[in-house]
């Protein structure tokens, strides 16, 4: 991920100036990493401590809705937006969205819903609510599997509570619980990624190309990769850190002229 990063940044002429507002973000995303690790932390026994009525750890894997809990720490809120928002954003699989539970399409009493005896029977996606069967007979195969404390009335409320978009689970994503992105040919596991490669995947869409790449371009003729190859130069071929700065303004159209 830092190789894209310096590649994007080269790629759009730029500086590779840290951008403040992501840098935040990038800090905060981090902490999912720390918070799969084995070990113990007062700071992770505090986060189990918030989402306890919610799965603890389950919950990063549900498709949820920050506002629709009372997170008291500003700090674990944040983390759990940006999170939310980052693998809407990038993640190409839609397995998550088939969760049921803590899933914001998913509510009873305009609420969404979690109820860990669902959960002790490994009811989990939408197909395990079973759809392709009868009410009386789904709840019937699922008291014979393990589902204890649960009536006739609440399975009902739970099948009828998922949108019909929900109902029928792509084969291919069904029973698929993972915390990794696809992106292009590569795959990003937030669980193992570090700070810097939480940055390079968020600054990727702020990037653009500068207006002295755009200015280049239409001037001269040339291509991107010409353009590149001109801001990519001057690291190469001059040493001297004033005639960079200044090679660099010139190839910017941001020289001063008095």
């Amino acid at each position: 991920m830092q190789e894209r990063l310096q590649l994007i940044m080269r790629n759009m002429a730029g500086l590779n100036v840290t951008d403040f507002e992501t840098s935040i973000k990038s800090a905060r995303l981090a902490w999912i990493t720390r918070s799969f690790r084995e070990e113990s932390y007062p700071w992770k026994a505090y986060l189990l401590y918030l989402l306890k009525d919610f799965g603890g750890d389950f919950f990063l894997y549900c498709n949820y809705n920050i506002n629709d809990y009372n997170i008291c720490s500003d700090f674990y809120k944040e983390m759990l937006l940006w999170w939310s928002d980052l693998r809407a954003k990038y993640n190409t699989s839609s397995s998550y969205k088939f969760v049921i539970w803590n899933n914001h399409e998913v509510r009873v009493n305009d609420k969404p819903i979690y109820y860990p005896n669902y959960i002790k029977a490994n009811i989990i996606f939408s197909s395990d609510l079973r759809f392709d069967i009868s009410n009386t007979l789904s709840f019937t195969l699922a008291k014979e599997n393990g589902l204890h404390d649960s009536n006739f009335l609440t399975w009902t409320g739970v099948r009828c509570a998922l949108p019909r978009d929900l109902r029928v689970c792509p084969v291919n994503e069904n029973r698929v619980r993972t915390l990794q992105f696809q992106i292009g040919d590569k795959l990003f596991n937030p669980a193992l990624s570090k700070c810097k490669d939480f940055y390079a995947l968020l600054i990727a869409d702020k990037a653009t190309q500068s207006r002295g790449f755009t200015k280049l371009k239409s001037k001269f003729c040339l291509d991107d990769e010409d353009v590149r190859k001109a801001f990519s130069s001057i690291k190469s071929t001059i040493f001297e850190t004033f005639v960079r700065r200044f090679q660099f303004k010139i190839l910017n159209d941001i020289t001063m002229i008095y």
